[in-house]
């Protein structure tokens, strides 16, 4: 469907999605008119162990329902943790490398050292 907001085209493609006829609404103009939901699909969360100055701290849930898929996942646990805590540091050093330079950019040089400080502080 083609639509214009303010003089700019564009088309809107509605997502794809099952929906669940509710109950009734109420009355518009004298039609009935009901609520739509959509079917909502459980996605597993991604969890892992992770760290950020010396505080050790938890994201997502484990879910133990399927013993083979907690069975692969302890297998290659060691691996992954690895991995994600490199990105993680990386992220983290990404992230202090930016606000390190707007900080020098602002010339505040208390911000400057606390920051490199901090940046002391990111052990791999």
């Amino acid at each position: 469907m083609k639509l214009t907001y303010r003089g700019t085209d564009y088309e809107y493609n509605p997502l794809d999605g099952d929906t669940v006829l509710g109950q009734d609404g109420g009355k518009y103009r004298g039609a009935i008119w009901r609520f739509h939901y959509v079917k909502h699909e459980n996605v597993p969360q991604f969890a892992a162990d992770l760290k950020y100055r010396g505080v050790g701290y938890h994201v997502g849930e484990t879910l133990q329902t399927d013993k083979a898929v907690e069975v692969a996942s302890t297998q290659t646990t060691p691996d992954t943790a690895i991995r994600l805590h490199r990105i993680h540091l990386t992220n983290m050093r990404r992230n202090l490398e930016h606000r390190l330079a707007i900080a020098k950019a602002n010339g505040d040089e208390s911000l400057v050292s606390l920051l490199q400080e901090e940046a002391n502080q990111l052990v791999m």
